[in-house]
């Protein structure tokens, strides 16, 4: 197996990814009633451009992950899916640094979503959502 290179690469990454998250019990359902079937192509494009910004630095990516995120009902369950589907999706077509990097960093964004995510929740008259 080969590591992540570029372009290409993240966008098997990506695919591999949603072909899984689809078809899943657990976030399955999030992900299809949040994405439109129209709106698939442009979120897929806006993935690949987010990954090739964390991992190559790349200037693509434009917006506030977070900021699609704070209105959802999920929790540890949820991201632990997440977090299992995406190993899944580097490791079975890449290894090297880049894609130990992919998953420490999509590590740390997990870490950081929950955190914000469990303050939001905690506070809910600062923050108004839900």
């Amino acid at each position: 197996m080969q590591d992540i290179t570029g372009r290409e690469d993240i966008v098997i990454m990506v695919e591999k990814f949603y072909e899984l998250v689809k078809q899943d019990d657990i976030i399955g359902h999030i992900f299809l009633n949040k994405i439109n079937d129209s709106e698939w192509p442009s979120h897929m494009e806006k993935m690949v451009n987010f990954w090739m910004s964390v991992l190559f630095s790349d200037k693509t990516y434009v917006g506030n992950p977070f900021s699609h995120h704070r209105a959802l009902n999920i929790g540890k369950e949820h991201f632990d899916r997440w977090e299992e589907i995406l190993h899944s999706s580097v490791y079975d077509h890449f290894k090297g640094q880049k894609a130990d990097e992919a998953i420490d960093k999509a590590n740390k964004m997990r870490l950081l979503f929950e955190s914000k995510l469990a303050h939001i929740k905690s506070n809910p008259d600062r923050f108004n959502i839900l």
